[in-house]
């Protein structure tokens, strides 16, 4: 698994389920990552709030689009 799908995944889960940026920081949670997959890379919070925070800009700008095709 790429860093950038690791990435995804866990700001996902975050915005899906209302969890706190830090959710990362939680010593079980990187143990976890780290045990289903030695080499994974778990992101910082500061990775995670950027990550979301793109997201964000890029879903708001599709809402934009589709309010600007619609006929109303």
């Amino acid at each position: 698994m790429t860093k950038k799908v690791v990435d995804d995944l866990i700001s996902m889960g975050i915005i899906q389920h209302g969890l706190p940026y830090n959710f990362v920081e939680y010593k079980w949670i990187k143990e976890l990552l780290i045990y289903l997959n030695l080499e994974v890379r778990v992101p910082s919070r500061n990775t995670i709030v950027s990550n979301i925070s793109k997201k964000f800009y890029e879903h708001k700008e599709r809402v934009k689009l589709a309010m600007r095709k619609s006929h109303c």
